[in-house]
């Protein structure tokens, strides 16, 4: 006889304590809400709630599922863990692609807006102690690896053999704090990137120009264009970056000798 895979519910048991306690703390502490009451989907609500469905899809990523077709297997056997996040059983991992399928740039504007509320809310950041010391904000792209079959993927600049996406993010090194991200597709410059990223950043936390004078925005010489430098300076912030001069530097080298 072959060998036979059953999936079998597990009511008292989970392989994911840690996240069964942080999930019956944002549960009850309600922490998260500022993110999803934002959220309008155009779906009728059957089983599921579609907040619900929103916070199964972020518990599905916690738990290591790399896509939504493991959710089935993964995640929704686990009756432990959606019982400590007040669920009696995940979602089915259909229903949770529908959910997903149904955003639009609307429902994304949303929930930016939510996360920037929670943001505000929560983060370190907006209690930095100014008149003390200097803000860092880091400027910075990185890889996003997807698959090939992706809507939209292109074969990028970071990684020669596989398909990605292009990820910037400001991210504050003394509070370990991802402020926001946007992603472009692969093969993006990363130069033109950062020409809308001060704005942003101005439109997330809201700084006063008292503020942003000390506040400091470091990025790299993939960032460090006279356009970019200018842009930032023209929003009042301080600017730390790799110049991006071609032989500028050896001319100016040239000069000082």
């Amino acid at each position: 006889m072959g060998t036979v895979i059953r999936l079998v519910a597990m009511p008292e048991e989970t392989g994911f304590a840690p996240l069964g306690v942080l999930g019956y703390c944002l549960t009850r502490s309600k922490l998260l809400d500022p993110v999803w009451n934002k959220v309008e989907l155009p779906m009728k609500a059957v089983e599921h709630e579609p907040e619900e469905k929103l916070r199964d899809i972020l518990v599905s990523i916690l738990t290591g599922c790399r896509s939504i077709m493991q959710v089935n297997t993964r995640l929704r056997p686990d009756l432990a863990l959606a019982s400590a996040r007040g669920r009696p059983q995940f979602a089915e991992q259909s229903i949770l692609a529908r959910t997903l399928d149904a955003f639009g740039s609307d429902q994304v504007a949303q929930l930016q807006q939510g996360f920037d509320a929670l943001l505000r809310q929560e983060s370190q950041v907006f209690r930095h102690p100014f008149g003390d010391e200097w803000l860092y904000l880091d400027v910075d792209s990185t890889p996003l690896p997807s698959s090939k079959r992706a809507e939209g993927s292109t074969k990028g600049k970071f990684e020669k053999k596989t398909v990605t996406g292009a990820n910037w993010h400001a991210h504050a090194p003394q509070y370990h704090e991802t402020l926001l991200s946007r992603i472009y597709i692969g093969k993006t410059d990363s130069g033109p990137t950062y020409i809308p990223a001060p704005e942003a950043i101005e439109n997330t936390l809201g700084f006063t120009p008292e503020q942003r004078a000390k506040t400091i925005l470091r990025s790299d010489s993939g960032f460090g264009s006279d356009a970019n430098v200018n842009r930032a300076l023209q929003g009042g912030w301080q600017v730390l970056a790799k110049g991006k001069g071609g032989k500028r530097p050896q001319s100016y080298a040239r000069r000082g000798g």
